[in-house]
């Protein structure tokens, strides 16, 4: 906005980007002035202790292994799908679940906290991108939280830390057999987005 000598950028997942636009519109741009706002340590201190306290929602089930043991560093051998993947496996420690997807070019661990969120070093591109990327199409750290909602079904939650959007990740095992879904955080939030991404399925070996 340069008749303001301003820049505004936006960092945060938005569902409805029209409405946050207009809000910022009508709210910001007017309130923007020539000369420099007075102090207010009230309110900045306000803001200091909600910035402090921002925190992402984790999805809790049970953290307990379960029959974790039965899938822990197992091959898990994938049926053709869009995302080049021929091999998953699971490594479970009381301190996190790692999930190794193997492609033809490279293969990939991501590390989920238990019912927290880990952190993975590197800025990778997300091996469940899909066909058309989707919103998973640049590199990012990717934090991540892991649960069981039963003794077969792990959900794994996914946040791109230098991107916006999240992905949760269903894993359920049975009968010897993989199923794997995804929900990207767009569309697990709006009706006009649906997930577009094919389910993973694969044999246990």
């Amino acid at each position: 906005m340069p008749e303001q000598d301003a820049v505004l950028a936006v960092t945060s997942e938005s569902w409805n980007m029209q409405k946050s636009m207009t809000t910022m519109w009508e709210n910001l741009l007017p309130a923007m002035q020539s000369a420099p706002l007075a102090e207010n340590q009230t309110g900045w201190a306000a803001l200091k202790n909600d910035l402090q306290n921002l925190s992402l929602p984790i999805f809790k089930g049970s953290s307990l292994p379960f029959s974790s043991s039965k899938y822990s560093d197992k091959k898990i051998k994938l049926d053709n799908n869009d995302f080049g993947a021929t091999e998953m496996r699971f490594k479970f420690s009381k301190d996190d679940c790692k999930v190794i997807i193997k492609t033809s070019k490279r293969e990939t661990t991501l590390k989920f906290g238990w019912e927290n969120w880990l952190l993975n070093k590197d800025s990778i591109l997300y091996p469940f991108s899909g066909r058309n990327d989707g919103p998973f199409g640049v590199s990012s750290k990717i934090a991540g939280t892991a649960t069981w909602l039963n003794e077969n079904t792990l959900q794994l939650n996914a946040r791109f830390v230098e991107a916006i959007h999240g992905d949760k990740i269903t894993c359920s095992f049975e009968d010897g057999k993989l199923s794997v879904s995804f929900l990207n955080s767009v569309s697990e939030n709006t009706k006009t987005n649906p997930e577009n991404r094919k389910k993973l399925s694969g044999a246990i070996t």
